[in-house]
């Protein structure tokens, strides 16, 4: 969802190529590589992490120049065992940084300390930048505020954590060198990937909110946070599958 966000952002102001759904393996970075053109200016992309050692494989792939580090929580547990060892998979993506590169990395996450270079611009993203978030006619309006500046914009999006998400979107388009003042004009224009939270109408005034995707216990909390608040108090069913 922020690989989404940060697109929407960039692409009225540059000539962005961004991966498109789920393109974020040892396949999907290099089919979004190929759509690069001479003329490109800013190219988004996802690196996946199953495991040890897969982002540092994309990163190699993809030279980086700003590395964003949404989260660092209980996913792929099943294959790296801890969550100080899913920071350090994380991880792999600021130690591909060349020297003098920034990095968006998330606030108050110990497990991430050891990893952060002294070489390397950090940004750190937290819900104290988060000034202020209503919902109006099925749109976000979120007040941020980055460094010494604050900033209002109107998302298409109603997912309370989106805010966060995009507030990590917005810290990696101010290190790119974009403007600011110009972020608006791409915030109302996002295209999520299928999945992530697709809303439904349904008969009688409901509405189905499929977010079938993938889950982790952070991003199945997030769910039904928005199922609940999108009720608007009227009953909420929420229909789960297995983490396993």
């Amino acid at each position: 969802s922020t690989k989404d966000i940060l697109a929407a952002l960039c692409a009225p102001v540059a000539r962005t190529v961004a991966a498109e759904a789920s393109f974020n393996n040892e396949l999907g970075v290099p089919l979004t590589l190929c759509r690069l053109e001479h003329d490109t200016e800013v190219c988004v992309l996802e690196l996946a992490m199953r495991g040890l050692g897969q982002i540092a494989y994309l990163a190699d792939i993809a030279g980086p120049d700003v590395g964003v580090i949404t989260s660092v929580g209980p996913a792929h547990l099943e294959l790296v065992g801890s969550l100080a060892a899913v920071a350090e998979a994380k991880a792999e993506l600021l130690a591909a940084l060349p020297t003098g590169a920034a990095a968006v990395v998330p606030d108050n996450v110990p497990e991430l300390e050891p990893h952060l270079r002294d070489d390397l611009e950090v940004r750190r993203f937290g819900r104290d930048q988060i000034l202020d978030y209503e919902i109006v006619d099925d749109f976000a309006r979120v007040q941020y505020r980055l460094g010494q500046r604050e900033l209002a914009l109107r998302f298409n999006f109603t997912a309370r954590h989106h805010a966060l998400n995009a507030l990590a979107a917005l810290h990696a388009y101010d290190l790119l060198g974009l403007p600011l003042d110009e972020a608006r004009r791409g915030s109302s224009q996002i295209a999520f990937s299928r999945w992530r939270g697709d809303e439904i109408p349904l008969p009688g005034g409901g509405v189905l909110i499929n977010d079938a995707y993938n889950a982790n216990p952070i991003s199945m909390r997030a769910a039904i946070d928005h199922l609940v608040e999108r009720a608007h108090e009227r009953r909420s069913i929420a229909v789960l599958g297995e983490m396993a």
